[in-house]
């Protein structure tokens, strides 16, 4: 894609939306915007990857997309949301979409391991005490090693699809 001046390390989708993660930290976006999915500052569609400028300052390096909404986490463990907010799957407290990425707020601790979203969904795994950034305890040896969870935080619940046991509106984090 002649727009883009890096290697491209990941590609999200959404329904109708794609998130591209450069290898400087930098985040693309295109498709379908009339949520802000893309984060572009607009409502507009795009059919060529735009950088999302609000996430400039920032070293990304993770990035997740639900149907219409999108992810993503920097290296200094700040996660942002942006696109539908309409079920409370951004974690913002509230129920509006937006069209750029909005910090969300996480409780002082463990670090964000990981993110990931999906359909009306946004989940944070937390890293556990001890836990090696790949995801393994410390000294364990790769081939040996099961991911422990300190915690997971997930965003929206009103179909029981985070599996508390239980169908809640739940639209700020949560930890698990």
């Amino acid at each position: 894609v002649s727009s883009l001046q890096e290697p491209v390390l990941k590609i999200v989708c959404g329904n109708d939306h794609t998130l591209l993660l450069g290898k400087s930290g930098a985040v693309y976006a295109f498709g379908r915007g009339n949520v802000g999915q893309p984060g572009l500052q607009t409502r507009d569609h795009t059919t060529t990857p735009q950088r999302v400028d609000t996430l400039a300052p920032y070293q990304v390096v993770q990035i997740a997309a639900g149907a219409n909404h999108s992810v993503a986490l920097t290296d200094a463990n700040q996660v942002f949301c942006f696109g539908n907010g309409g079920g409370g799957q951004l974690g913002l407290g509230d129920c509006v979409s937006v069209a750029h990425p909005v910090q969300v707020v996480l409780d002082p601790g463990p670090r964000v391991w990981r993110i990931g979203a999906g359909g009306d969904a946004t989940f944070c795994v937390m890293q556990a005490p001890g836990q090696a950034e790949d995801g393994l305890e410390s000294g364990v040896q790769h081939s040996e090693g099961v991911m422990k969870l300190d915690s997971l935080m997930d965003m929206f619940e009103t179909l029981g699809q985070q599996g508390h046991g239980e169908v809640l509106d739940a639209n700020i984090l949560r930890v698990s």
